[in-house]
């Protein structure tokens, strides 16, 4: 797997992603929902996705509310991170 974004690439990267920011050396999203329900259905979903990435995955729910935090285990934000954060924005909507 590449290394880390530089910051250059990664302000590139983040232009794409709407509602993603870098902060601590991860990018973050907060995703909100009309209920519980909802929030937990797309945690779930959003842990089976990253299953298979090599990524260290915060994931915090509350009623309504989703927070995301995605980086690669120790090696800051890669390209595989946005990527996953891409297939995280997809699912909004399909759960």
């Amino acid at each position: 797997m590449p290394g880390p974004l530089t910051e250059e690439r990664l302000d590139y990267e983040l232009r794409g992603l709407q509602g993603w920011a870098y902060a601590d050396g991860r990018i973050m999203r907060e995703f909100t929902f009309a209920d519980g329900v909802g929030a937990r259905a797309f945690a779930s979903a959003a842990g089976e996705l990253i299953g298979a990435h090599p990524a260290e995955l915060e994931v915090s729910v509350d009623p309504g509310l989703v927070r995301v935090a995605l980086c690669s285990a120790g090696d800051g934000v890669t390209h595989d991170d946005i990527e996953v954060a891409h297939r995280l924005d997809a699912l909004v909507g399909k759960t």
